[in-house]
């Protein structure tokens, strides 16, 4: 939880009962029919960590999103680990990533530079082509 520059993490059972419960809201929904360029660039791309009917998967290790950001290695956590978000939706989140790196899904997939995000670096050296199918398939994913 973050709020006017200070973050706090919640209690491990206060934070399961948040995810069980938005977990319990997305039961039923099933997954978009898209097809064509973006969905195969997402299968690609990045079906390798959100996958299946959650677009989610299991956490990774911090040498995966090396960089990221500082509140994956604090010594609070000590999980060695970050967990994979689901992507539901992620065309109506922002900032994205744990603490907010990311202003938006173009600068989160947008082409490497001095400002982009680290850590995350999967997508961004799509063709524009590519990326545009990438974006505009996740923008639609609900």
């Amino acid at each position: 939880i973050t709020s006017l520059g200070e973050s706090h993490r919640p209690p491990r059972e206060v934070a399961l009962g948040l995810a069980l419960y938005v977990r319990s809201l997305g039961e039923g929904l099933a997954l978009p029919g898209a097809t064509g360029r973006g969905r195969e660039v997402f299968s690609r791309e990045c079906a390798g960590c959100h996958a299946g009917e959650g677009l989610t998967g299991p956490a990774v290790p911090l040498a995966a999103v090396s960089g990221n950001a500082p509140i994956l290695e604090s010594p609070e956590r000590t999980t060695g680990t970050a967990r994979v978000p689901s992507l539901r939706g992620v065309g109506d989140r922002a900032p994205l990533l744990s603490a907010g790196e990311a202003p938006s899904l173009d600068a989160l997939l947008g082409p490497p530079s001095a400002s982009a995000p680290r850590g995350h670096t999967f997508g961004q050296a799509l063709s524009p082509d590519d990326r545009a199918s990438l974006l505009a398939h996740l923008r639609a994913l609900r």
